[in-house]
């Protein structure tokens, strides 16, 4: 494990629309390795996926609620992120190109920065 003083004073901030399946696989994985990398990791996850981050501690997950594909789950992710955003002040928000293709993320990206 790498030691604290080696990490990186960044702070990554991931948000997804929906984590299951791959996702949330791909986030567990990462979570261990970014935790050693970078200052702080946090997520924006929807609340029913919650229990998918099993490796994940709750202080670095900000649910929000989801009841589907529609504007109003939308604005619940664009509304918490933006919030993550101001509170954490990230250095980085991925952009992973498979979110690219979901017209969701692309409006949060504008409405987000």
């Amino acid at each position: 494990m790498i030691m604290a003083e080696t990490q990186l004073p960044l702070t990554i901030l991931h948000a997804a629309e929906t984590i299951r399946g791959g996702i949330a696989t791909y986030f567990n994985e990462l979570h261990a390795l970014q935790r050693t990398t970078f200052r702080q990791v946090h997520y924006v996850v929807p609340a029913l996926h919650r229990s998918e981050l099993v490796e994940i501690d709750d202080r670095h997950i900000s649910p929000f609620e989801r009841t589907g594909r529609n504007f109003t789950s939308f604005f619940r992710l664009a509304r918490q992120t933006v919030a993550e955003v101001r509170r954490l002040r990230p250095d980085i928000v991925p952009k992973e190109r498979r979110n690219f293709r979901s017209s969701y993320f692309c409006v949060q990206k504008m409405l987000c920065g």
